[in-house]
């Protein structure tokens, strides 16, 4: 990989800190293309990887990864651009920035009190309050975010007043934007601050395929250069657009999409067409009253897009049938021994599988549990998941046997070294020692590691982050700490080998025990 794929992929690496959210009292992980989340039920981690989806999810938005997700940016930052009136002297700059723009292919410097009038733009901006207020409560599926505070273990259980604190680098060894989020009962507060940005006009020209920053300051400025005249409105535009462009460059890792696939997948798959049938029916049925929502269990957020997304690959099947993929066809035969297929002859998807050798479909919900379960990644990888995007699963493991779980880790490997970021929480230990032998055996040479399972898939250790979420008595709630592979204990030091020990030691006395009682 060369130096610049790196700092690329680092592009997509961020910190999140969190406190007194949810079960966390505290937790700081650093978000990479594979990223761990293991520990106890009930100790938090979908609570995180559920806000890691809505912090994309908000920030990508519609029409993610095109030019039109930074109009919709700016307007998460509160700034309304046609209210811009430069000032003479920067007038005075704009205008000399585009005379040099027409003398030459390449983005010229950008002036320094055009910088600096940037920097004011964004670090005075009200900050997206109402999306992200919005799309965390959608995501979770609660009214008030204020329930998502951790409690205290006192007998009043006050709420603690939860924070979130996001770094976001430019690229490997720069400056950084850093958000910090504060959830109360009356929503989300937001203020940002970003880095020393002196060295962030030459990323416009150092990422010249990241949606073409460079290549559309250039056309825009040179689309200026036929007129007789430039009017103050033409400058207004151009530095909206500058505007535009540095924002996204400030955001890039939150501008990748993301997709979720909850823990409860396969019951969905075996019965959304029943649930969005039921849906449908209570929505069109006539001179009914509605029905009441009181007592009704809603949706979350996440279980909802994972409905319609499932519908969505219907139209994409019709609209634009998928190229074969190396990816799943390579989970399809090593994994599930058999094609997960959709048809829409009816108009709405219908998700089957076909045993290798057999001539007709069995439906999904006569295959098996470890079928159910992985036809959601396999299809999301086929219709909706590309290279960038990020791809969380919780629990991977689920209806799989252990050797399946190993087989499976690689292929999670192998999918963070195309460019998807992969985030999963587990309670799996195979699914760690696999990724622990991976991590090891990046460290020999290439053609050192092909007698070894997944020699293709192995993972340097800055591609690798695992984070294990440990309860705590004081503070009430889990702490999460880096747990790192250890080349002399073997692998990722978590509490299994404690619970391996644990049960020992009992199977040891009840030996004991039942030898003594023979006598």
């Amino acid at each position: 990989m060369s130096k610049l794929q790196t700092e690329r992929q680092a592009a997509g690496d961020y910190r999140l800190d969190v406190k007194d959210f949810g079960p966390i009292a505290r937790a700081s992980i650093e978000l990479r293309p594979l990223t761990v989340l293991i520990g106890p039920s009930n100790t938090g981690k979908s609570y995180l990887a559920i806000l890691i989806y809505a912090l994309h999810r908000c920030f990508a938005g519609r029409g993610a990864g095109t030019f039109q997700a930074s109009r919709r940016m700016l307007d998460l930052v509160g700034w309304d651009s046609d209210s811009l009136t430069p000032s003479p002297s920067l007038e005075k700059n704009l205008q000399e920035w585009l005379s040099m723009a027409f003398q030459t292919d390449t983005l010229p410097p950008i002036p320094a009190e055009v910088m600096s009038q940037v920097l004011s733009v964004l670090e005075q901006a009200e900050g997206p309050d109402k999306a992200l207020n919005e799309e965390i409560g959608r995501c979770f599926g609660v009214d008030h975010l204020s329930i998502l505070s951790r409690q205290s273990g006192s007998p009043t259980r006050t709420r603690s007043s939860t924070k979130i604190k996001l770094d976001i680098p430019w690229r490997t060894n720069v400056g950084k934007t850093r958000y910090e989020l504060q959830l109360k009962k009356s929503g989300v507060e937001l203020s940002g601050k970003l880095g020393d940005i002196k060295d962030l006009a030459t990323e416009i020209a150092r990422f010249p395929d990241l949606d073409g920053p460079s290549s559309l300051m250039l056309k825009t400025m040179k689309s200026l250069r036929t007129q007789d005249r430039i009017e103050t409105s033409d400058l207004s535009s151009l530095f909206t657009r500058l505007v535009e462009v540095l924002l996204r460059l400030l955001l890039i890792p939150l501008r990748r999409p993301a997709y979720y696939l909850p823990a409860d997948r396969t019951g969905f798959m075996n019965s959304h067409r029943v649930v969005v049938d039921t849906l449908v029916q209570g929505a069109t049925t006539a001179r009914l009253p509605p029905p009441s929502l009181d007592d009704a269990p809603l949706l979350s957020g996440v279980l909802a897009d994972f409905l319609s997304q499932l519908l969505a690959m219907g139209l994409k099947q019709v609209f634009a049938p998928p190229k074969s993929s190396d990816l799943t066809e390579r989970m399809e035969k090593s994994i599930l021994g058999g094609a997960v297929r959709l048809e829409t002859g009816t108009g709405y998807p219908h998700f089957a599988y076909r045993p290798t050798g057999w001539r007709d479909d069995l439906p999904l919900m006569r295959a098996s549990s470890m079928v159910s379960e992985l036809a959601p990644v396999v299809l999301y990888l086929r219709y909706l998941v590309r290279p960038g995007d990020v791809l969380i699963i919780e629990e991977p493991e689920s209806h799989l046997h252990p050797a399946m779980q190993a087989v499976f880790a690689r292929e999670l490997a192998r999918l963070a070294r195309s460019g998807i970021r992969v985030v999963v929480t587990t309670h799996s230990e195979w699914l760690l020692d696999q990724f622990a032998n991976l991590v090891r055996l990046s460290g020999l040479p290439e053609d050192e590691r092909k007698e070894f399972p997944g020699a293709d898939a192995a993972l340097r250790p800055e591609q690798f982050g695992a984070w294990l979420f440990k309860p705590k008595q004081r503070p009430k709630g889990s702490v999460v700490e880096e747990i790192r592979v250890d080349p002399d204990a073997g692998g990722l030091l978590t509490d299994y080998s404690d619970i391996a020990e644990q049960l020992y030691n009992e199977w040891v006395g009840i030996g004991n025990r039942v030898t003594e009682s023979g006598k």
